[in-house]
């Protein structure tokens, strides 16, 4: 097992990743500026932009209009990163304000999804592979930097789950508790990664972590939503079903994870270490996850079950062609995660040209089009 990095090395993999994920960046908002030709989409603008916005001016103490009372309650599910952007909206453009939030985010999550990961795998190279897969996913190219809480989202996962890794004590219960919260007031689906920490702790018969972290998140989180007056029936004003069905599941898991699904398969077989939390994970998100709309950008929550064996069976496929052919090792392993990174962006770009461009975002209007062109 290779060793934790000295504090220097973190720095040096922190400005990596930085790097990185600067340069992301700059892709995604050429990549969304350029194939968004739907009415104000842009880097900024994306399809749930505008109740965020609402949201935003009402926490400001702006008027809102009667017409957009039940979009307003009802991104009001989710008040934590919109509030947030109100204090900045006070000194920036909210866009800017959105924009500059969501690229903080960004980069925080990626190093802690590093620090979760080295935890996990025990190896600074493999944890570094996890970072890298994740910063440079569709789903952070496409929903990352507009206007919307995705990002935030993805923060909080990995923050909890690095939390629950590192406070053994009961104490860090409470801040578990808290912070799991604020998961769910940034998006309310993540009612999953409490799930998940209830079954997951349950099963280790830590039943006193368990009831204090369910209990002050659950508290929190009703307590917020009464101060905000809100009801259940606000929730499921715009809920109906859509965009549900296999072909919708298995269009999300190639987008979010694409190739690297038949390389998370060698992980699988390669260390059982992480199998249960995998599993365990997995299944609790998935278990919310379905009945809900079923598109990339929810799924991609799910990422610390896949892409931590994504890493390992591209690590291991590197040892075998290495042992079998003498190649160096440590260049397959570079030259395979450069290969997916490539391939996420060439995925992001026909992603965008298809829902954007063409404006294909139901199997409706793609077997529509494809009747056009025959």
């Amino acid at each position: 097992m290779e060793t934790r990095p000295l504090p220097k090395d973190r720095f040096s993999l922190f400005v990596i990743l930085v790097s990185l994920t600067i340069i992301e960046m700059a892709i995604s908002s050429l990549l969304l500026n350029h194939f968004s030709r739907m009415e104000g989409w842009s880097a900024t603008f994306a399809e749930d932009s505008e109740g965020y916005l609402l949201v935003t001016r009402y926490f400001l103490g702006e008027n809102i209009p009667d017409a957009f009372n039940t979009l307003v309650h009802y991104r009001l599910f989710s008040p934590l990163i919109p509030f947030v952007v109100s204090f900045l909206g006070k000194v920036l453009p909210l866009p800017s304000a959105f924009f500059l939030l969501n690229s903080l985010l960004w980069i925080a999550t990626a190093y802690l999804f590093y620090l979760f990961a080295q935890g996990l795998l025990q190896s600074n190279s493999r944890a570094l592979a996890c970072s890298i897969i994740f910063t440079t996913s569709l789903p952070l190219m496409v929903w990352g930097l507009p206007i919307m809480v995705d990002m935030g989202a993805y923060f909080f996962v990995a923050l909890i789950l690095l939390l629950d890794q590192q406070c053994k004590k009961f104490n860090g219960a409470i801040i578990i508790g808290l912070v799991t919260a604020l998961a769910i007031l940034t998006k309310p689906t993540l009612v999953a990664i409490l799930l998940f920490l209830i079954v997951y702790h349950g099963m280790k018969k830590e039943i006193g972590k368990t009831l204090v972290i369910a209990g002050i998140s659950v508290t929190a989180v009703i307590i917020v939503y009464s101060c905000l007056s809100l009801e259940l029936k606000d929730f499921f004003a715009y809920s109906s079903p859509r965009h549900q069905g296999i072909f919708y599941v298995l269009n999300s898991f190639f987008f979010c994870f694409h190739f690297g699904l038949i390389l998370a398969l060698w992980g699988w077989k390669e260390l059982k270490e992480i199998r249960n939390f995998s599993l365990l994970f997995l299944l609790t998100t998935l278990s919310l996850y379905l009945p809900f709309v079923h598109n990339p950008r929810l799924l991609f929550i799910i990422y610390p079950a896949i892409i931590p064996l994504i890493s390992v069976g591209a690590d291991t496929i590197s040892q075998g062609l290495a042992n079998r052919y003498n190649w160096d090792k440590r260049f397959l392993f570079r030259l395979i995660i450069s290969t997916l990174v490539v391939i996420s962006n060439i995925l992001t770009a026909f992603y965008l040209y298809v829902t954007r461009t063409l404006e294909l975002r139901s199997i409706e209007n793609l077997l529509k089009f494809l009747r056009i062109l025959s």
